[in-house]
């Protein structure tokens, strides 16, 4: 694909705030000064209350600065961050209205959207998915050379199981690679203690808890830029998104900018020093040490996308597990009010999907007059 519609999210203005359309749907969109959305409110602003789930993922490690500067009071809005246990807790918050904002998986975010019968929107990508191969055979060092070879995986009917075989589909080795599936991430690090030839598909912190246990363990690749590799329709294997209550960001339009704002700014914060920020994130819950915390910065896959990008890596990943099993993604594919856009993403959106599909017809006439 070519590099322009394939580029990462740029810094986007960050006083952008859509409007309500007259249906009640986010739509449409205004310009503020940068100044505006970069200063706190004044006394004289209301101060609304923004109500952020955090959990135990390597998304959420890209917000510990932005909770820093909230509990400071250096944001324009009172954001107040919770811990929750696991995801289903986030889905019930969200569901009860007992959170606002919060971190979700892909498959998740779609599930909820139809539980709530739309009530459920994405704000932005939080990260990619966060799988690595790793191995403690050196002569494994590209995923072409799983071939012949047992991979130990866990969540067979999950997102993980139904990535790993999407992407030996791709490769054409589905029936070259034999997969042993495990509860857990470290019962796949303990076998691959016992066989040694072969390879597993572990979690960003299972990762990063076997490099530093065990020096004869690699990181082969992350499963993200296999899928990068493999395909050409501008979807990618995300990871976290960010995601709201469709009831709470109609109402505040402008925060729900506001938010994509500062976690933009929040994750290439961690990103850039997240020895500074560690310690903030085990007090928080987020990592269960330092050391992990900042091996978890490199390979955790911490990644930022709005807009029309967001939408068309997300929803060209949801279309995929979509066409495996529906069941996934909560039995139907979210509609257009499933992404936060303006009228000009909603507008690069489409031009994204016309080149995509001019460039796919390239290939099939490049096939065509090769055979």
């Amino acid at each position: 694909m070519n590099e322009m519609h394939l580029r990462a999210c740029t810094r986007r203005q960050l006083g952008t705030l859509l409007c309500l359309a007259a249906a009640g749907s986010l739509a449409g969109c205004q310009e503020a000064s940068d100044s505006a959305a970069e200063e706190p409110q004044n006394d004289t602003t209301e101060r609304i209350e923004v109500r952020v789930g955090l959990i135990n993922c390597p998304a959420s490690l890209g917000l510990v600065p932005f909770v820093n500067k909230a509990r400071a009071g250096e944001t324009a809005y009172d954001y107040e961050f919770a811990y929750q246990r696991n995801f289903e807790e986030v889905e019930l918050a969200l569901q009860e209205g007992q959170l606002d904002v919060a971190i979700l998986q892909p498959t998740h975010a779609a599930a909820l959207y139809n539980i709530m019968e739309g009530g459920i929107i994405v704000l932005d990508v939080a990260g990619l998915g966060e799988w690595t191969l790793v191995t403690r055979n050196k002569s494994v060092r590209r995923f072409e050379n799983l071939r012949g070879r047992t991979l130990y995986a866990a969540n067979e009917r999950g997102t993980l199981g139904f990535t790993v075989r999407y992407l030996l589909e791709l490769a054409g080795m589905n029936r070259d690679v034999k997969i042993v599936y495990f509860e857990t991430s470290t019962q796949i690090v303990a076998s691959l203690c016992e066989d040694p030839t072969s390879v597993g598909v572990t979690s960003a912190s299972s990762t990063s808890q076997a490099l530093l246990s065990d020096s004869r363990i690699m990181r082969v690749t992350e499963l993200s830029d296999v899928w990068d590799e493999l395909t050409d329709d501008g979807s990618a294997c995300i990871g976290y998104v960010a995601v709201a209550r469709k009831e709470f960001a109609e109402l505040h339009p402008e925060v729900m900018a506001d938010f994509v704002a500062e976690h933009e700014r929040s994750a290439e914060t961690f990103l850039t020093d997240p020895i500074t920020y560690a310690p903030d994130a085990v007090d928080l819950g987020l990592s269960s040490s330092e050391e992990v915390c900042i091996a978890d910065a490199k390979g955790a896959q911490i990644r930022f996308y709005s807009g029309a990008d967001m939408r068309l890596r997300l929803e060209g990943q949801l279309k995929v597990y979509a066409d495996r099993g529906i069941a996934l993604i909560g039995g139907a594919m979210p509609g257009d009010d499933f992404y936060l856009m303006s009228d000009a993403e909603r507008v690069e959106y489409e031009q994204m999907l016309e080149e995509l599909q001019r460039q796919a017809e390239e290939r099939a006439l490049e096939e065509a007059a090769a055979e």
